[in-house]
């Protein structure tokens, strides 16, 4: 079954740009839109928490674009200035740039991304929550919180204050 499940999932993904849908963009977002896009919709969101000067961070954009083009429609993309959204930054803890955190079915409790920084292992978790998520929907397991694979990124560490 969830085999099927992932199957099925991988196939939306994959029809869902074919069927019409414009290319999936990665959003930035202010602190209003945060609030208003991502804990305001029922909506899966990946969220990059990025600082402009930050080397790793220029290094993931193409990926980021790269992901937010082949997991859009089914699951949105967005990201944060730090430098310019402190308060959001500091609301969600982060600590060094990039970080990513999924926003799923508990908007309280985001899962934060740990895997590596490339467009297929941040599409892997993509798909795993948004499987979860529907299992979850359909009655089954609760969503999971996983955080993806540990390893493979590298963060810049740098107070935001």
């Amino acid at each position: 079954m969830a085999r099927l499940l992932a199957l099925v999932l991988v196939l939306a993904l994959a029809v869902a740009p074919a069927m019409g849908a414009d290319k999936a963009k990665s959003d930035e977002l202010n602190g209003s839109d945060f609030t208003k896009k991502v804990l305001g919709s029922s909506d899966i969101y990946a969220v990059l928490f990025y600082a402009p000067w930050c080397g790793h961070c220029k290094a993931l954009m193409p990926d980021w674009k790269k992901f937010a083009e082949a997991v859009g429609p089914s699951i949105k993309v967005a990201q944060v200035d730090c430098d310019k959204e402190k308060e959001l930054a500091g609301k969600y803890k982060v600590e060094g740039f990039p970080t990513i955190k999924f926003f799923g079915a508990d908007k309280k409790t985001p899962i934060e991304y740990k895997g590596a920084r490339t467009a297929e292992p941040l599409a892997q978790q993509a798909i795993k929550i948004l499987a979860d998520q529907v299992q979850a929907r359909l009655g089954g397991k609760k969503p999971s919180s996983s955080g993806g694979s540990s390893g493979g990124g590298r963060r810049a560490r740098r107070s935001l204050w």
